[in-house]
């Protein structure tokens, strides 16, 4: 076999490789709390009931969006999240111990590090009520919902169903009265 065509052989298999590492790569899946199983879409949205037993939801961005690493520290500081373990966000409330929610890329590796942030990218963010932590579906859903009017975003369910406002209106007034506007 001829140099030339060896060449050849090595550069086309290095291509085919670089193009194959990009698309997985650019590959991203929803992040999912451990012991989170897969649950299938529903045909229906969320209720309130529904809502009061969650223990994450998503925030994402309008329609062909992107969230912006400076934009979403902005908002997530807004609602009084401060980054921490894990390089993602947490929700202490009025105690200084555990977290109660936290806060993630819903894109794998799902890390919001500070140092990174400038660059950060996203279609979307996890708010999760922490494993161990004492945090409430109210909690949580407030926070979601500070955190996607400062993005100009919407919630969705554990389900990716999006939340309409009337659900979130009856939760504020009827299941969750610690809520703002309740």
């Amino acid at each position: 076999m001829s140099l030339r065509l060896s060449l050849l052989l090595l550069s086309t298999a290095i291509l085919v490789w670089l193009y194959v590492r990009g698309v997985r790569s650019a590959r991203r899946v929803p992040y999912r709390p451990a012991g989170s199983p897969p649950q299938p879409l529903p045909s229906v949205a969320s209720t309130p009931g529904d809502l009061a037993s969650t223990d994450h939801v998503y925030v994402t961005a309008s329609g062909a969006g992107w969230f912006h690493g400076d934009e979403i520290r902005h908002a997530l500081e807004a609602a009084d999240l401060e980054s921490g373990a894990m390089d993602i966000f947490h929700y202490h409330g009025d105690s200084t111990g555990q977290p109660l929610i936290s806060a993630a890329d819903m894109y794998e590796p799902g890390t919001l590090r500070i140092a990174a942030l400038s660059d950060l990218k996203t279609r979307g963010l996890v708010l999760f009520i922490a494993p161990g932590g004492a945090g409430t579906p109210a909690q949580l859903i407030r926070l979601a919902q500070a955190v996607a009017t400062a993005l100009s975003a919407r919630v969705y369910d554990a389900n990716l169903q999006p939340i309409e406002e009337s659900v979130l209106q009856r939760i504020r007034e009827d299941e969750f009265p610690d809520l703002p506007g309740a």
